[in-house]
């Protein structure tokens, strides 16, 4: 082994980390997550709380959030958005475990351009990919591991105290950071037992190892920290014992982890476990590797002990996979063995050079190189779409904007998001971009019992498929009803009453007292909004309607008077059925219309229907909104309308 990098062997890892970096960066997340799936379901936690400089769940990850706040805040200062910074501060780390599984293979190799191999078949497995790009702590955890492997390997070749003591503070830190790495660190352990017991200092180095370990806890401290900061974003109570406790043990995922039955359960989890290897590397590779690791085994010397080396990561993150079932994804589980099989898809290719003598050395430093550029562009045609759309997914993004937009809502009313990723994203709005900062934000963990005086809680309309209309009435009453508050948008709490008199009565007890209707900016939907009057206890649920049209029209006599229509099973999104209405009572409904370019918005027709048992549809009743001077106004108040005259002379008898 060579003692020091020669002149110009940095340049492999250069690019190495150029190909890593600029496939991370043309795919990275750029706003809030609306990333789906089990990859990057708190991706939206730590875009807010890096901003922030706030506390997330267990275990916390005191370093990661230690590290990535004024990383994230530096960024900002540039014109980084703190979704994006949080991004690139996962690529930073990602960058790193590419650059120590370079070192690693350059030193079981002892060649820095065939370690480039091993180096970027690791940045192209999807996993380390996709959390490369996504706010999420397991690039941190990638880099950790890469840097234990490669200062293991660095060790067996000769005992240095001060890196040996590098390591063990790199072990107690990758512990801290997340327990999945306690496997590789026992790894790291029996593979170096031999020599550091051949140590003279071994009992020295053995008191300070376990200090250096130790001190890999301390970011720790920083959590209490950062709760009595003041920062909105602070989850448990890290400031206090119990609280702090309760996080660091990981006390509440404790029923997510737990060691399959041994041997009933151990043979399919190893199959699910073997399948996410195959899956990530791919059947090339693992080919590859396996050449690795069989001409390695049969020499002597370095190769053979590079091959158990790199076999020993991989077996023990195989195993533990298959062995512990956990709430991961089984591939960032397995990710010690992927970094072995990588290793040794590099031992492959050196052995190559070993079993053809006369083949040039420059010759194998080529197939190397060209190897890894064909294996990237294979990859990347593959993965970069897929990876591309979970990291552009605006879905939360659309979900911010309609609260900005369409909600609502006065000033301070309590705008409630289950804690999860919707909340995350009205959370980026409340604190990072300031843009809901009128609203009281809260998750469906409140005290809504100190709620009820500050008015209705307002909400998605898909909230109540999570938290239905019987959780809000536990916790705000048993009156409780639900009514639109823009489209998309509720608001629950007690029944309203109506200040206007119906403009429309179409029986069974239902008016209409009020429409309206606004174009969106883009001009390319109508939102309609429908205040329902109940002048008695309707006997049956009614469906509603809303047609819009391009027509001056009272009724809709033809199928192509109708340019855009909205139907709903039940008024406000079916949780406010008809037959709940109370005489007396207000009920606010909101529709959506796609509407085409070119057309204009002339009438609106609203009405209430019912599908009988028979499949057929019996319509209870219809009325006409006409738009004039952006005005809507029924039909039965156009001037000189008989129903107009009626009304005017029904009103006049009821003046005093």
């Amino acid at each position: 082994m060579r003692a020091s990098l020669p002149s110009r062997s940095w340049i492999p890892l250069a690019l190495a980390l150029a190909v890593a970096v600029t496939l991370f960066a043309g795919t990275r997340m750029r706003t809030i997550s609306g990333c789906p799936g089990e990859y990057c379901v708190d991706s939206g936690e730590f875009q807010v709380a890096l901003a922030l400089g706030g506390t997330v769940h267990h275990t916390g990850y005191p370093l990661y959030m230690l590290l990535g706040t004024p990383f994230v805040r530096m960024l900002a200062m540039l014109g980084v958005a703190p979704a994006e910074g949080a991004s690139w501060y996962s690529l930073l780390w990602a960058a790193a475990a590419v650059a120590a599984t370079w070192w690693a293979a350059r030193v079981i190799l002892d060649d820095p351009w065939i370690a480039l191999a091993p180096a970027v078949t690791v940045a192209v497995l999807p996993v380390f990919w996709l959390h490369a790009v996504v706010p999420e702590v397991y690039s941190l955890h990638f880099f950790f591991s890469a840097l234990v492997i490669a200062l293991t390997v660095r060790l067996m070749h000769g005992w240095s105290p001060r890196l040996a003591w590098l390591l063990a503070l790199i072990a107690g830190a990758a512990v801290a950071h997340h327990r999945l790495a306690a496997p590789t660190i026992a790894t790291a352990a029996l593979a170096l037992a031999p020599t550091w017991w051949r140590s003279p200092d071994r009992w020295r180095w053995l008191v300070l190892g376990a200090l250096c370990a130790l001190a890999g806890f301390l970011p720790y401290l920083d959590m209490p920290l950062r709760a009595l900061s003041g920062t909105p974003w602070v989850y448990g109570r890290p400031d206090t014992w119990e609280g702090f406790w309760f996080i660091f043990s990981g006390r509440e995922a404790a029923d997510f982890g737990q060691m399959h039955p041994f041997p009933a359960g151990l043979w399919g989890s190893l199959q699910i476990a073997a399948g996410a290897v195959v899956g990530e590397i791919g059947w090339p590779l693992l080919v590859l590797s396996a050449l690795g690791a069989a001409s390695g085994l049969a020499q002597s010397g370095p190769p053979r002990r590079a091959s158990l080396t790199a076999l020993g990561f991989a077996a023990v993150g195989l195993t533990f996979a298959a062995a512990y079932s956990a709430v991961l994804p089984v591939s960032v589980m397995v990710f010690p063995a992927l970094v072995g099989a990588a290793l040794l898809t590099g031992v492959a290719i050196a052995q190559l050079g070993a079993r053809l003598p006369r083949l040039p050395h420059r010759w194998l430093r080529g197939l190397a190189v060209t190897g890894a550029v064909a294996w990237v562009m294979v990859r990347a045609e593959s993965l970069a779409p897929e990876i591309r759309a979970m990291t552009g997914n605006d879905s939360n993004v659309r979900y911010m904007t309609s609260a900005e937009v369409d909600l609502e809502a006065p000033p301070r009313a309590v705008l409630m998001a289950p804690f999860g990723e919707r909340f995350n994203a009205l959370a980026y709005a409340h604190y990072v971009d300031g843009a809901l900062a009128d609203f009281h934000l809260v998750d469906h963990r409140a005290d809504f019992a100190s709620l009820v005086g500050a008015g209705p809680v307002y909400t998605s309309a898909e909230t109540l498929y999570v938290q239905p209309l019987d959780w809000w009435r536990e916790r705000l009453g048993s009156e409780s009803v639900v009514n639109g508050a823009g489209p998309g948008w509720v608001a629950i709490g007690p029944p309203l009453t109506n200040p206007d008199p119906p403009a429309a009565f179409l029986g069974d007890g239902i008016a209409i007292s009020n429409v309206s209707a606004t174009q969106t900016a883009d001009g390319e939907a109508w939102h309609v909004s429908v205040t329902w009057a109940a002048i008695d206890r309707p006997r049956r649920d009614y469906s509603t309607v809303v047609f819009a049209s391009d027509q001056d029209l009272s009724e809709i006599t033809a199928p192509d008077q109708i340019v855009a229509q909205s139907d709903s099973r039940a008024p406000v999104y079916g949780w406010h059925p008809t037959s709940t209405w109370r005489p007396g009572e207000a009920i606010h409904e909101d529709h959506a219309l796609a509407w085409p370019e070119g057309r204009e918005l002339l009438t609106l027709v609203i009405g209430a229907y019912v599908q009988e048992a028979d499949g057929s549809f019996t319509t209870l009743g219809r009325a006409a909104w006409h738009r004039i001077d952006n005005t809507w106004i029924p039909a039965g108040d156009l001037p000189g309308s008989r129903l107009g005259i009626l009304r005017q002379l029904f009103s006049a008898t009821l003046r005093p």
